[in-house]
């Protein structure tokens, strides 16, 4: 198992923090209801914890959710993965190591990773969300003015129309890469467009409404 780069300093972190910083971590996590926003848990987190930095606790938080949903699809023990995790680090040579032995980090690690309620169900969320063939990513239109020539090009328009282009950016089957798929529209295609998508959202806050009045926790898209 590889350490994706951006996710080595939070473990560096998990490695030279004190026993008390990983203790009011911990207690913080545990107590710290999950999300469908690794970033809001991490911010959750980070207001019941003095003494580490907000950007500290992100980059652990984002470490170690990835670290669930690797257990969860290959069916390995927490146990498994900590030690493939600690070995790596261990290999490290630019990862200050004095004040702690690699089977303290690895007692570290199997606490964080059995922080079910927490981690493990905002894992399991963001997997049944993105569970999808193709997930959308970004859009944007482009709106033209094409004009209506006659039999004679070089004489001026006679009429002009209005064309949009819709361009969806998304991801498929989990690559990394972006695809594009472009479809024109008219005006009354993109008032229709407007009228299903409002309706969606309508659904939607229905949805969320008989989620809460249920015993089901309801995890939703944060509102920036």
């Amino acid at each position: 198992m590889q350490i994706p780069d951006r996710h080595k300093k939070a473990f560096e972190s998990l490695v030279s923090m004190s026993d008390a910083d990983v203790e009011r971590l911990f207690t913080a996590f545990r107590s710290a209801a999950p999300s469908l926003d690794v970033d809001e848990l991490a911010e959750r987190v980070a207001e019941n914890v003095d003494g580490l930095s907000p950007a500290v606790v992100m980059g652990i938080v984002r470490a170690l959710v990835p670290l669930y949903l690797l257990r969860d699809r290959r069916g390995d023990s927490a146990s498994s993965i900590v030690e493939d995790i600690a070995v790596r680090v261990w290999e490290d040579k630019d990862v200050n190591k004095q004040d702690i032995t690699i089977e303290d980090f690895e007692n570290r690690l199997t606490r964080f990773l059995n922080l079910e309620q927490s981690l493990g169900i905002t894992s399991k969320a963001q997997s049944v969300l993105l569970e999808n063939e193709r997930l959308f990513c970004d859009s944007r239109v482009m709106t033209d003015i094409r004009p209506v020539f006659k039999n004679d090009p070089d004489e001026t328009p006679e009429a002009a129309v209005i064309v949009h282009m819709l361009r969806i950016t998304y991801h498929e089957d989990r690559e990394k890469r972006h695809n594009d798929f472009f479809v024109a529209l008219d005006t009354e295609d993109v008032t229709n467009l407007i009228g299903v998508l409002q309706r969606a959202e309508r659904k939607a806050k229905s949805a969320a409404t008989m989620i809460k009045a249920s015993d089901l926790l309801y995890l939703g898209i944060p509102e920036r």
